[in-house]
């Protein structure tokens, strides 16, 4: 097995040192680093740090010292490979195959970061020379000064196809090596290989070792396109690279930010500037790697983009792509520059503590896209608000983490009723709500979305009561017939229920008897089904118009976890019913007969079991957010 340096480097680049010592040993974060009691001695003050900044750990008190791989040694008393290879599968990296081929892609990679940087050495010695003037005017133009051109290796590539395949071809370069490097592209006629960059001003792009790896090039003059990257190599992959990370890595740690902004430019003017903690991606939207990335040096990258249509367009795109991947604690927050402004623009005209108020005016992930949805609402009709209820959920069902998606729900739902209905409190396709009756009670300052079976036991209230469990059991049994998927894992709660309403009790019985044999029945096979055993108008009533108004979360075409979060807080609510039933029950059965101890236990273990579930009971701001509208 060839383990080579540069498959540890992606190992290391993969998992935090934290992340791995923290399995085993609880650590402290303390400025930069992590502190914790050391694993290879006894103490009681501790004095082992972790360093994932420079990826390694160190005890001040015995010395122990290493990497993510020694560390893995040390305390699981594997081998070296053995260590590599548990830490491989925990990145979700595929072990390296000992083979001729193997070995030969070793010695290539070592052979094109050779290419790389006696071509970057090129391009820098042409920036200077005397065939450059334009490309020298263009950094005179951006205030560019000497250090900040040498610190980012700027180059120039002169206009002319075969110069720099010439110079490295006279430094013993195959033209082999040039192609697999991007620095040459070969005509499909069979001509001459030629130049990829020419008449641009050059960015060499490093990793985060700071090795170049590939090169953007802007154009001088007239030409399009305006920017061009390195096609992608084995060495470069531009979704997983950030330009300047390099330098921003330290500075990012210690400012605990990292501003994530749109171009070459934005991030060399912002560094010249001072704020070195400044990375963009290579003009394409942020990708996936790239968050993940980001959230290795800070918790809450800000993403810098400019205040044009683009600018919101590109946050907008990094925002929907974040939003499966948000941890609790990882997000990410938007700062926008005055329209018609870039960093550099800005910097210049109105200097550093301007651009610091812009960073410091950041909004967090969940503001940003509320904004840029309602600033999308061209009316405040129902069916334009029923149009932005659907978007902001689907943003919402989007996130996989249960408890970050229910706070997302819970806040846009807060935002929109106090933008649309801060006094009602209307809810979005219920404008029938005051005029149901014991439709919700409120209890300790929360409402409970049920009705009360201690109150009103005859007349209205009791209509009211069957109303509502009718309501339900339309809903529920709607799932089931719209997503028969769901059956498997919600029949057996589904057939618990008792149904007041003969029809629909009918249409339950016969729903899971048809379904439990036939698998692979679809919504219109099974509606077919059931319209052949005489149940059409059941069918036809728990799909209806009226079902959906009340249960948004039940109509076809949504994501199935919406429809999964609706049925979870239906039954929730309905254990809660039965619980507080059979509480009333044997209340009335004590009544008769308070000197019998075992009622008296019963009243009250049940009463602790009805307080348990209130305690959690969701909200009825939140929980009619769930129900109104997909």
């Amino acid at each position: 097995m060839a383990i080579t340096p540069q498959f540890l480097d992606e190992l290391r680049q993969r998992l935090d040192a934290s992340q791995v010592v923290g399995r085993r040993v609880k650590l402290v974060r303390k400025g930069r680093e992590f502190s914790g009691l050391c694993p290879f001695h006894k103490e009681k003050t501790p004095s082992f740090t972790v360093n994932d900044e420079k990826s390694f750990y160190h005890c001040f008190g015995c010395g122990a010292h290493g990497d993510i791989v020694r560390f893995t040694m040390e305390t699981e008393g594997l081998s070296f490979p053995e260590s590599v290879e548990r830490l491989a599968a925990a990145a979700g990296m595929v072990m390296p195959v000992d083979t001729p081929e193997q070995r030969q892609a070793v010695e290539k990679a070592k052979g094109l970061k050779e290419v790389m940087e006696a071509a970057c050495l090129w391009f820098q010695n042409q920036l200077f020379s005397d065939n450059s003037s334009a490309a020298q005017e263009y950094v005179r133009s951006r205030a560019l000064t000497a250090e900040t051109v040498r610190e980012f290796r700027l180059g120039y590539a002169p206009n002319g196809s075969q110069l720099l395949r010439s110079h490295m071809k006279d430094l013993g370069f195959k033209d082999s090596h040039l192609l697999e490097s991007g620095l040459v592209r070969k005509p499909d006629d069979g001509r001459e290989p030629y130049d990829y960059f020419r008449g641009r001003l050059i960015f060499p792009i490093m990793n985060r070792s700071g090795q170049v790896i590939a090169f953007g090039g802007r154009v001088i003059g007239e030409g399009e396109p305006k920017y061009l990257n390195s096609p992608e190599t084995s060495l470069f992959n531009k979704g997983a690279t950030l330009y300047g990370l390099d330098k921003a890595r330290q500075a990012a740690y210690q400012a605990s930010e990292i501003i994530v902004t749109e171009g070459y430019m934005d991030v060399i003017a912002l560094w010249q500037n001072g704020f070195t903690q400044t990375v963009a991606p290579l003009g394409t939207a942020l990708t996936e790697d790239q968050i993940k990335l980001l959230w290795r040096i800070v918790e809450e990258p800000t993403l810098c983009f400019d205040g044009d249509n683009a600018g919101q367009r590109a946050a907008l795109r990094a925002a929907t792509r974040a939003l499966p991947l948000l941890e609790p604690g990882k997000s990410l927050k938007t700062a926008f520059l005055p329209q018609g402004e870039d960093p550099d623009s800005l910097l210049r005209a109105e200097g550093v503590r301007r651009m610091r108020e812009v960073l410091d005016d950041h909004k967090p992930l969940v503001d940003f896209l509320w904004e840029q949805e309602l600033a999308a609402l061209t009316s405040t009709t129902p069916e334009h608000l029923a149009g932005l209820n659907k978007k902001l959920k689907q943003h919402a069902f989007t996130v996989e983490d249960d408890v970050i998606r229910q706070a997302y729900l819970k806040a846009f739902n807060d935002r929109y009723q106090e933008r649309f209905f801060p006094k009602s409190g209307d809810r979005l396709y219920a404008p029938q709500r005051r005029n149901q009756p014991n439709r919700s009670t409120r209890k300790g300052g929360r409402f409970s979305f049920r009705p009360d079976y201690e109150v009103n036991k005859g007349g209205l209230g009791l209509r009211a009561k069957n109303q509502f469990e009718d309501r339900r059991s339309e809903a529920l049994l709607a799932a089931m017939i719209n997503y028969p998927i769901l059956i498997e894992g919600y029949g057996e709660s589904l057939a618990e229920i008792d149904f007041s309403d003969n029809e629909l009790k009918s249409l339950r019985d016969k729903l899971l008897e048809a379904v439990f044999p036939e698998e692979n029945l679809d919504s219109t096979g099974l509606k077919c089904h059931l319209s052949g055993l005489g149940l059409t108008c059941a069918v036809d009533r728990v799909t209806s118009a009226t079902v959906y108004d009340h249960a948004g979360f039940v109509e076809p075409g949504l994501h199935l976890q919406q429809v999964k979060e609706g049925l979870n807080h239906f039954l929730d609510l309905i254990h809660g019913d039965r619980l507080r039933k059979e509480l009333l029950e044997v209340k009335q059965r004590y009544a008769g007969d308070v000197t019998n101890v075992a009622l008296k236990d019963e009243v009250t273990m049940k009463s602790q079991l009805l307080r348990d579930w209130e305690n959690r009971l969701v909200d009825l701001d939140r929980f009619d957010d769930m129900m109104k509208g997909s």
